[in-house]
């Protein structure tokens, strides 16, 4: 079983290696359109349901201003959108170490044209907060969790590494054009949203 052991990852890392040249010789006979890419990169973020989703925001202590301010910027999923559109990149998650009380990952993002490959690490504990306020080892389900999440950020890093910076801004302009397009036409849009997520768990309008 140890000759086993030993032969499975090295066979991993072989078909992946066969994997990526076969990809990059396609890349090679399809480039990519950046025109293309970018015209369908605005009609994705003309979608309302996109760009309701399209971009993170979270407050944060300007000491300038003397006050909290929101700080936004393109969300994973809009990451993850541009790099489908741009086509022939890759990209996933590396466990770089696994030890008993920590992980570390890679996350990373490869363009078959140009074999740029930009990578971002993290390491994070393996104990979360559990029901009753414990501080317990992840169990199998947690670490996964917390490594896609956590993954799924690095991801995002090394995909808009690789996207042209006024792609993206053009992108978030859009994409807050788009939102306040959908204000205008129906003000009342996220309190229907509300009433609807309290109508599904069963709680009538009348006791809202």
């Amino acid at each position: 079983s140890l000759a086993t052991n030993e032969v499975a990852p090295e066979r991993a890392a072989e078909e992946a290696r066969i994997d990526i040249q076969s990809a990059i010789i396609i890349s090679r006979k399809f480039p990519r359109n950046e025109q293309a890419a970018y015209q369908k990169l605005m009609h994705a973020c003309e979608r309302t349901s996109f760009a309701e989703d399209a971009q993170y925001s979270f407050p944060r202590f300007s000491s300038e201003e003397n006050k909290k301010v929101d700080i936004t910027g393109p969300s994973v999923r809009l990451a993850r959108e541009a790099g489908r559109i741009w086509g022939n990149i890759r990209w996933g998650i590396t466990i770089i170490t696994d030890g008993e009380e920590s992980r570390t990952i890679e996350g990373w993002a490869y363009d078959l044209e140009t074999n740029a490959r930009p990578c971002y690490q993290d390491t994070f504990t393996k104990y979360g907060y559990v029901k009753g306020g414990k501080w317990e080892p992840l169990n199998e389900r947690g670490l996964r969790e917390t490594t896609a999440r956590r993954g799924a950020f690095l991801i995002r890093n090394a995909i808009l590494n690789l996207i042209p910076s006024d792609f993206v801004d053009d992108a978030m302009t859009k994409v807050e054009e788009t939102l306040a397009t959908e204000v205008r036409r129906d003000p009342d849009a996220e309190k229907k949203k509300i009433i609807a997520a309290f109508d599904s768990l069963g709680v009538p309008v009348a006791e809202l």
